[in-house]
């Protein structure tokens, strides 16, 4: 499992592979996924051409008077090596806690994420492209930049940047949310011999610290280009209107999901290792209670076989160092660290 093709789980690559990128993939330096000569390429469109285009217009070129503006196109391609690289994690995290020998049915974790999330999201991407078009008005764009700036809005914007960030988000939504469910709902046996005592699953926990932290980076990406020619005048310029509440609201819901989501993976992978851990052990007393005499009774107890008894006692300290999150303290440093920047940040540049 460990080395399965990622990119046969990223929907953007499947469909460029039909089309025939694979041969372009081999020819590049590093073989670079598809999904990520997407996001290269329409961000050269984009940068290099429009903006070109935009001069020779005799309009201005957008990071000339908005250098924040060049963000978006860097965070398209951080999106795309970051899908690819959270997949690569994914299947190295399950070939550390050893999937094959932990569940009898293994086969369950080769799709993070269920079909339909993918379209659902696809279906949002579409809508809010139609949405901002309509919101924004072809005419105030064509004044702001001319052609360049409609096809940027109209075309790179919608079938270049947005389906990058969509496949992102569906390997985010898998491990917040479909992989920490299914370790719960399946027959996934803890280890409690984990020398950490995480139960064997401090790979999972790192994995939902290194996709929630990608997240972060996405979000402060994000203020900083919305809010930066606010914040930043003397130095920024934009053709359009500062951020109203609708969209501080909007940015301040969407960081209170992402902590709701952080927060569900760690509570069902906590609920899961408690579960466990009191079912073990509740087996375990019960076969302490077959070689003792008078078991409820301090005073009169006996041990009728003090190997076994030493033996099942010695497999609930085990069982009972197990901690009931697969963190650790420097982890849960981090996380914590996580949870503020991005709010932290919005009122810095809202001030």
């Amino acid at each position: 499992m460990g080395g399965e093709d990622t990119s046969s789980r990223i929907l953007l690559d499947n469909v460029l592979y039909r089309i025939g990128v694979k041969q372009l993939q081999e020819r590049l330096p590093g073989s670079p996924q598809p999904i990520t000569i997407w996001a290269f390429s329409f961000v050269l469109f984009d940068v290099v051409l429009l903006q070109a285009y935009k001069e020779i217009t005799g309009y201005t070129a957008t990071f000339l008077v908005n250098p924040a503006w060049l963000l978006s196109p860097t965070l398209v391609v951080l999106a795309a090596l970051g899908t690819s690289y959270l997949y690569a994690k994914y299947d190295r995290a399950l070939a550390l806690i050893d999937i094959e020998n932990r569940t009898v049915n293994p086969e369950m974790f080769n799709t993070l994420t269920p079909y339909w999330v993918r379209l659902g999201l696809y279906s949002i991407g579409l809508l809010y492209a139609l949405f901002n078009l309509y919101n924004l008005g072809i005419n105030r764009i064509l004044e702001a930049g001319g052609i360049a700036e409609l096809l940027g809005v109209a075309v790179v914007l919608p079938f270049g940047y947005a389906p990058v960030f969509i496949e992102f988000l569906t390997v985010y939504i898998g491990v917040m949310i479909y992989l920490p469910r299914k370790i719960k709902k399946s027959d996934f046996a803890v280890h409690f011999l984990d020398p950490e005592g995480l139960g064997g699953l401090k790979p999972v926990g790192e994995l939902i610290k290194l996709t929630y932290y990608l997240i972060v980076v996405g979000l402060v990406n994000y203020l900083i280009l919305t809010y930066g020619p606010f914040a930043f005048g003397e130095i920024i310029q934009t053709p359009y209107e500062k951020p109203g509440i609708v969209v501080n609201s909007a940015f301040t819901a969407v960081w209170i999901l992402t902590v709701g989501l952080l927060g569900y993976a760690l509570y069902q992978l906590h609920s899961f290792l408690k579960r466990e851990k009191q079912e073990e052990l509740a087996r375990l007393e019960t076969r302490a209670r077959d070689v003792i005499e008078s078991p409820y009774n301090a005073m009169e107890w006996e041990v009728t076989d003090d190997e076994e008894f030493q033996d099942i006692r010695n497999r609930m300290n085990y069982v009972s160092a197990t901690k009931e999150y697969p963190t650790t303290f420097a982890m849960w440093s981090q996380i914590l660290i996580g949870l503020v920047i991005p709010k932290a940040v919005q009122m810095l540049m809202t001030l």
